[in-house]
């Protein structure tokens, strides 16, 4: 049953916040798992011919995380409610090249997005990338792609430093997050 305007309004008043809230998540957790029927599972993405598909990794990556995080690393690949997944982003990123240029780009967004997407993937208490670095570097991104591809690249490898330093140092301060 969808409600719209004024009948969620007083839906919202007959049934108080938190059955409403259970509602809205039952509509979330439906939203994630509605994926299209040509949607491959994360274990069969694999190489393509096609140079715009951004979503092909190497296939070691998926086999190192267990299925809790293959299932996180999906959605940070495809997105949920109110959140573009990389896949969209990279598109448009790689949207905002001349098309000579998109096979050069196109493994330079592909390697960003495995890395932070497979960190990004463990268990809160031990990941050293979290949400709000991906917000933050989502808006870098998309700002960067209305001020050319030249300030996408400089973006890109700006962003995919900052990754390797944090994948790399223990402390976790980064120019997106404090010293926790």
């Amino acid at each position: 049953m969808l409600l719209i305007g004024s009948d969620m309004k007083s839906l919202r008043y007959s049934i108080g916040p938190g059955l409403l809230i259970l509602l809205l998540c039952t509509a979330v957790v439906a939203e994630e798992n509605s994926m299209p029927a040509d949607t491959p599972p994360v274990q069969q993405i694999t190489k393509s011919a096609d140079p715009k598909n951004v979503l092909e990794i190497d296939q070691t990556v998926l086999q190192e995380l267990d299925d809790g995080e293959r299932d996180w690393y999906k959605r940070f690949q495809q997105g949920i409610l109110f959140f573009d997944g990389w896949s969209s982003i990279s598109e448009e990123i790689l949207a905002s090249y001349p098309e000579e240029q998109i096979v050069e780009k196109k493994p330079i967004v592909q390697r960003l997005g495995v890395k932070i997407g497979s960190e990004w993937c463990k268990d809160n208490d031990v990941r050293r990338i979290d949400t709000a670095m991906l917000k933050s570097w989502g808006k870098q991104l998309r700002a960067s792609i209305n001020q050319g591809h030249e300030i996408t690249t400089q973006t890109l490898l700006e962003i995919e430093n900052e990754v390797n330093l944090i994948l790399e140092n223990e402390d976790q301060v980064t120019l997106v997050s404090p010293p926790s």
